[in-house]
Parts: structure tokens; C-alpha cells; sequence
């Protein structure tokens, strides 16, 4: 009976021993698991053509903007259920199988296509980030028009060069801003001007913006169309909760005020604010990077 109890003794200690060896393994292995689960989309062909977004029931898929969520909208509310938080959208599959679109409006008036796909086999959760990159417009053309060179013959055949021609130099104009009909313009045109005073208080930024319209049209300055977004020093953004003011219908010739308040502003911010013009399809874009001085 002894040499019984001292067998099982010794094989409970070896399982103690392998349950701990087991339990420091899995410790040792704990981090990153799985391959790469962020991919990152362009905003300007979300709008012409669907991307394709896989969906979970076990797991959250986020769709991150770089631009406040106004509406979400699918063909098929019982496959997929969606939360609007700011500049996110958080996915969740109610289904577990099937596929659906998915339309997300931002506040720029944008409308991201997406075909989202049930993933019953998914392993974690999923990030998509969409970028609002800035397209500058593009610089006038310095170089000469291309020259025809003539070739003249005498009556044997040889090349005869003719005498030259003068040229009338003809003067170079600006190139002009050329929007594309119903789409965000990444620029403001010489007839709208904004001035931004920025006013750092710790982490309250005050911020205000006045618009002068030297056009022929009205404009519409929105304080609903201000967006402040901070910044790292990698470029990364993020958007600020604000609170604003201000603004509205500005006649030619008139001006209007905008004050904006971000609390937890970091030292560097960019700031955004579309002007729609009455009797024209374009949305004019104002954009500025602020810096705190220290």
C-alpha cells in the first residue's frame, strides 16, 4: 500500500509539473496572432466602385474615415448590423452566411460603396481605414509648344533650308481652377478667402475663421462643414470632437464668422472646411495645418 501511495504521489506531481510547463508555454507564445488584418482604401474609387469587406459573428469589423459618419444603409438588414460612432462604423454579422451591400455616407456628401461578405470561418476582427488623400491641383505647363521643322527641296533635290519666320510671342495666363461638375474641389478659389485665428489654452484649442467673398455668387458657409483633425508627426489623423458656431449664407462682397472649440487638442491640428457655392455644382475646400507654438 505504501509503494502505491508513493507511485501516486510521484504521478500527480508529474502532472502538476506538466500542467504548469503547459500553462508557462502558452504564456510564452501570447502575442501577435494571425496575418495582417488592416487594409486601407482610397475614398475617390469607394465612390465609383464597390471594395469588398468580409464581416464576422464572432468578431467586430471596423470601417475607420478620415471624415464624420452621417448614414449607413444596406439591401439586407439581416445580415449585417451596423453602429455609427463618429468617424467609425462598427460591423457585426447577424447571419452566419450570405452577403450584402453596404452604403456609407460621410459628411462631405461622399458615398462609400462597399459589398460585404459573411466570414463564418474568421479568426479575429478586421479594420478597413479609408483615406481622404489631397489632390493639389495641377501646375501649369512651362515648357514650349512643340515646333513643326520644314523641309524644302531645290530643283536637284538637295534640302534647302528657308528663311525663317518670325514669331509673335504669345503672353502666358494663369491656368485656371477647373473643377469637376458635383465633386469635392481640394482648393479654394482667388475669389474666397479665408483667415483662421487659432488660440491654444492647454488642451482647448479656440479657433476662428472668417470668410471673405469676393465672387460674383453666394456662398454658404456651413459650421456644420468645419472638420478639425489632429496630427502626429508620422501624418497619421484622427478626428477632434468640436463644438461651433456661427456662419451661414454670405452675399458678394460679404463676410462671415466661424469660432470652433476642440478640447484635447494636441499641438498640431488640420483644419477643413468645404464652402459651397450658390448656381455652381462645385464644394470649394479649405484646408490649413496649425501649429502650437511652444
Amino acid at each position: 500500500m505504501s509503494r502505491f501511495r508513493a507511485i501516486h504521489r510521484t504521478v500527480a506531481t508529474a502532472l502538476g509539473l506538466a500542467a504548469l510547463a503547459a500553462t508557462g508555454g502558452v504564456q510564452a507564445q501570447a502575442g501577435l496572432v494571425g496575418p495582417n488584418a488592416t487594409r486601407t482604401f482610397d475614398i475617390r474609387e469607394l465612390t465609383v466602385r464597390p471594395a469588398l469587406i468580409y464581416i464576422s459573428p464572432s468578431y467586430l469589423t471596423l470601417l475607420e474615415f478620415e471624415d464624420l459618419v452621417t448614414r449607413v444603409a444596406s439591401a439586407k438588414g439581416d445580415v449585417v448590423s451596423a453602429t455609427i460612432k463618429d468617424n467609425y462604423v462598427y460591423l457585426i454579422a447577424l447571419a452566419p452566411s450570405g452577403s450584402t451591400d453596404l452604403l456609407v455616407t460621410v459628411a462631405t456628401g461622399q458615398v462609400a460603396l462597399f459589398r460585404v461578405s459573411v466570414d463564418k470561418n474568421a479568426t479575429g476582427p478586421r479594420r478597413y481605414l479609408i483615406r481622404f488623400p489631397t489632390v493639389p491641383g495641377e501646375p501649369a505647363s512651362t515648357d514650349s509648344p512643340a515646333t513643326m521643322r520644314l523641309e524644302v527641296q531645290d530643283s536637284r533635290g538637295q534640302p534647302r533650308v528657308p528663311a525663317p519666320t518670325p514669331s509673335t510671342p504669345v503672353p502666358k495666363e494663369p491656368t485656371p481652377i477647373t473643377p469637376t461638375p458635383g465633386r469635392v474641389v481640394e482648393e479654394m478659389p482667388p475669389y474666397l478667402q479665408v483667415r483662421a485665428v487659432p488660440l491654444w489654452d492647454g488642451g482647448i484649442l479656440t479657433l476662428n475663421l472668417t470668410l471673405r467673398n469676393a465672387g460674383p455668387n453666394s456662398v454658404v458657409a456651413d459650421q456644420a462643414a468645419v472638420r478639425v483633425y489632429a496630427l502626429d508627426d508620422k501624418g497619421n489623423r484622427a478626428v477632434l470632437p468640436i463644438r461651433v458656431s456661427g456662419g451661414g449664407r454670405v452675399a458678394p462682397g460679404g463676410t462671415a464668422a466661424v469660432a470652433v472649440i476642440a478640447e484635447d487638442a494636441p499641438p498640431m491640428v488640420e483644419v477643413v472646411w468645404r464652402i459651397s457655392e450658390i448656381g455652381r455644382p462645385e464644394v470649394w475646400t479649405y484646408r490649413v495645418v496649425l501649429r502650437r507654438e511652444q
